[in-house]
């Protein structure tokens, strides 16, 4: 299925948002193993794929009980794994419009809006499921004013995100591998080594 742009310029954010906080090299590790949140993100994560799978074999109620699951994660709202779950409880809400249940579509979002913290990404996020739900609903003016709203606290975030840099967690360069960027000094394109292509002796 088609992603929507404006939720993968809304995942740039949330990355550059977390860019400053170090890399970690596999799941987070408490003191009985991998840290919750990771679990949860896992999970949250399998069910966004399989709600996915059902919602493209025309089984719309079946995958909006399974989003439905999400309510059930207790995540701390500082952990990156709550953008997940709003994420979530926004695509439930937009999925219940596409079923005609717009009370519950709308009762959802407005949850979800109450629940996030003031100034996020994941507020951002919510508000621009907002807009999508008001105007699925028949709400244009609210739909218009979610959309604002989105827009506008996505461009606070911007401003105050770190400059885009390396992708988080990305392994050190392995022996004769290079990142893509421009080519060493002395680079020959042909293939051979540094300095400038060789000519045969029968060229002129």
């Amino acid at each position: 299925m088609t992603r929507n742009p404006l939720r993968l310029c809304m995942f740039v954010l949330s990355t550059l948002a977390a860019g400053s906080a170090p890399a970690q090299q596999g799941p987070p590790q408490g003191q009985g193993g991998p840290d919750r949140g990771y679990l949860y993100g896992q999970i949250l994560r399998a069910i966004d794929e399989k709600a996915s799978m059902l919602i493209e074999q025309g089984k719309g109620e079946a995958a909006a009980e399974e989003m439905k699951r999400a309510t059930t994660f207790e995540v701390p709202k500082d952990h990156p794994v709550f953008e997940m779950k709003v994420h979530l409880l926004g695509r439930l809400a937009i999925t219940y419009t596409n079923l005609g249940r717009k009370q519950e579509a709308l009762d959802t979002i407005r949850k979800v809006l109450a629940d996030v913290p003031p100034g996020s990404v994941a507020e951002a996020n919510a508000w621009l499921d907002a807009g999508t739900v008001y105007r699925q609903s028949g709400q244009p003016e609210e739909a218009l004013k979610a959309f604002d709203r989105a827009i506008e606290l996505s461009q606070k975030l911007a401003l105050t995100a770190p400059p885009p840099g390396p992708r988080r967690g990305m392994p050190p360069n392995q022996p004769g591998e290079r990142r893509a960027g421009p080519p060493p000094a002395g680079h020959n394109p042909n293939g051979g080594p540094g300095g400038p292509p060789q000519k045969s002796p029968n060229e002129p």
